[in-house]
């Protein structure tokens, strides 16, 4: 399949074309214009530029396209970003959607959140039928991806062949040379003792991006 990602220079997304590729997938890397990727150039991969609040990049970018990959995201617990936020993970969503539409594409994978499913201090695991439970935090990330998944299950509900994955907290290698995330840092460093209580899920990147691409390839259509 020819399969395009958005946020492909990513931590998550340049996994995703990485093994997309070594899969024998032909990944193409959506980016945003005007920085240079030399990560993405190493893999061998195909860059188209454009924006996710760019309509008429991403129909640009979708055609010819069999799947798309929805990886953009901003994350980040700021409230100085929350309104880029909502933009990018809402808005940005609905505007992949409405491309993949238009342009008929055969498979829709939006990637969500753990904490857009649901949460509790007990001991209780949650699945995709679980009721979301998280508002009351009031994080933006969490609530904006939240409501981004929502709009990909609509999309789903009137017949678009969308799936969504919930990936969890993230660690492994960059592939652009950037530093691994702070809280890695700090323990590597000897400046953090961090280790969970339990009842998170820690993930290596590059088994997410392999999930990922095995939900696109087999996942059950709006679920």
């Amino acid at each position: 399949m020819r399969v395009l990602v958005t946020g492909a220079a990513g931590f998550l997304g340049s996994h995703i074309v990485a093994r997309l590729s070594e899969r024998g997938h032909e990944a193409v890397a959506f980016v945003r214009p005007g920085k240079a990727r030399p990560h993405l150039d190493a893999l061998g991969v195909e860059r188209v530029e454009g924006d996710v609040l760019d309509e008429k990049s991403l129909l640009r970018a979708f055609r010819g396209a069999d799947a798309v990959i929805h990886a953009a995201a901003r994350t980040g617990l700021y409230s100085r970003q929350n309104l880029i936020q909502r933009r990018i993970n809402v808005e940005g969503t609905s505007y992949v959607m409405r491309a993949a539409h238009k342009t008929h594409l055969d498979r829709i994978v939006h990637i969500s959140t753990v904490g857009a499913v649901a949460g509790s201090d007990e001991p209780v695991v949650y699945d995709e039928s679980s009721v979301w439970n998280l508002s009351h935090m009031r994080i933006n990330y969490i609530k904006t991806k939240r409501e981004g998944e929502e709009r990909a299950f609509a999309a789903g509900n009137a017949g678009m062949p969308v799936v969504v994955v919930n990936p969890s907290f993230l660690v492994g290698p960059r592939h652009d040379g950037g530093p691994p995330t702070p809280v890695i840092t700090g323990v590597m460093k000897g400046e953090k003792r961090w280790y969970p209580d339990g009842g998170v899920s820690v993930a290596h990147v590059a088994d997410v991006a392999d999930g990922i691409i095995s939900a696109m390839e087999r996942g059950q259509t709006n679920e």
